[in-house]
């Protein structure tokens, strides 16, 4: 009977164990469930011009790599004190699962990608430009364009945070030059 229960035990801990650290090859993810997203920092585009970059809202990671439902808006301002740095900015609003594609080694180590679909007239994101003398309707188009995160999952099976670190990005400003993210950085949290 002792020996019944430590080899249940025994099979118990190495499942528990295989689970912590597994994301990809068993299916299970620890980021699974909704999460807050947020993270900003500085960026400098092709043109070498300095900004800010921020983004926050929520993600419900499925166990696949990806997400059943999202809503997370992106900002961008240029900061290049000339005449038109003003109209640079833009905002975005990802709601289509398939912008978000995720993935984890056994380690807890991957990468976050976060793509604006359909950002168009039509489409289902939308990018909107911040200022244009007055005028905060007018689309910004940034479709299929994305930013790669470094991802860390921190914790246990029970509690798991992640910290993210961008490593690119081909998201462009309102003047079509590429934002090249250098220190944006946040956390993905319960």
């Amino acid at each position: 009977m002792f020996r019944m229960r430590l080899v249940g035990a025994a099979a118990l801990l190495g499942l528990a164990l295989v689970m912590v650290g597994t994301a990809n090859a068993s299916g299970f993810s620890p980021l699974i469930g909704t999460r807050l997203i947020s993270a900003e920092g500085g960026t400098a585009d092709n043109a070498g011009e300095l900004g800010t970059f921020g983004l926050s809202g929520l993600i419900n990671f499925n166990n696949s790599g990806g997400a059943s439902w999202l809503n997370v808006t992106l900002t961008y301002q240029d900061s290049y004190f000339a005449a038109n740095s003003a109209e640079d900015g833009f905002y975005c609003v990802l709601s289509t699962p398939s912008d978000v594609a995720y993935t984890l080694n056994t380690n807890g180590v991957g990468t976050l990608t976060l793509t604006v679909h359909g950002s168009d007239v039509s489409g289902t994101d939308t990018c909107t430009q911040t200022f244009n003398g007055g005028d905060l309707q007018e689309r910004h188009s940034n479709s299929n364009n994305s930013i790669v995160f470094n991802l860390y999952v921190l914790g246990s099976l029970i509690a798991t945070d992640a910290r993210i670190t961008a490593t690119t990005s081909n998201l462009v400003d309102y003047s079509y030059d590429t934002i090249q993210t250098t220190t944006l950085t946040g956390s993905i949290t319960h």
